[in-house]
């Protein structure tokens, strides 16, 4: 326990804490860009999905 609370303790603390919050901040990041890119994609599908019977709706009742 002694050996902890020497000089290298807090220096290797804060640089791991750093580490750590950049790691956190990268997968959050992460997380945030595929979730983002999943809705973009599933509303751009469901858009084209009512285009579509749209666009078929039309062409039966003409």
């Amino acid at each position: 326990m002694d050996r902890q609370s020497s000089s290298p303790g807090p220096k290797r603390k804060d640089t791991d804490s750093i580490v750590f919050r950049l790691f956190i901040s990268f997968t959050w990041f992460n997380l945030s860009y595929i979730l983002l890119g999943n809705a973009y994609s599933i509303l751009i599908d469901i858009f084209t999905a009512i285009g579509y019977g749209a666009h078929s709706r039309l062409t039966n009742t003409l």
